[in-house]
């Protein structure tokens, strides 16, 4: 999945790099699908060719169902020292470091997925349940807690 972000900073000063400082966030607008491959966002943001228009570009990836956002961004602006390169011109450098924190995706099970929890978490019980009575039994018939009575019913015909 392509992903895209977008920071920005003024200043009125000249500038040689500017520095970002975030975390990367997964937002979701509805739950994914639970398939075993999404193939959905396999394709590349940048179409080679046409003129990337800015709006554009934005307005198609906005209309994504999952999207990357910056948060808690921090930005460091460092001023120009007026020096050039062989060229003469000015370099500028944008340094990004970004974190990706944890973060809970929310998807849509299948049927037989929720089955197969359903049972991974049945046994279990079931069985710890039906250990913990087998032995209750054994313990209360064995050390007559209760006091049973044996009857003999006789049938006449």
């Amino acid at each position: 999945m392509e992903a895209l972000v977008m920071t920005s900073h003024s200043s009125f000063h000249p500038g040689s790099s500017l520095q970002v400082f975030a975390d990367l966030q997964l937002h979701q607008k509805t739950p994914l699908p639970c398939t075993e491959r999404d193939l959905t966002y396999n394709t590349s943001l940048l179409n080679v060719n046409s003129k990337n228009e800015m709006p554009k570009l934005l307005a198609e990836y906005n209309s994504r169902n999952a999207i990357t956002r910056l948060i808690n961004e921090q930005t460091i602006w460092m001023k120009t020292n007026h020096n050039t390169n062989n060229t003469g011109f000015t370099t500028f450098t944008i340094d990004l470091h970004l974190r990706y924190p944890e973060q809970e995706i929310i998807y849509k099970t299948t049927f037989w997925q929720m089955i197969k929890w359903f049972l991974v978490q049945y046994f279990p019980v079931a069985g710890i349940l039906f250990v913990i009575c087998k032995r209750v039994r054994k313990f209360v018939f064995t050390n007559n807690v209760v006091s049973t009575v044996q009857m003999i019913h006789s049938s006449k015909y």
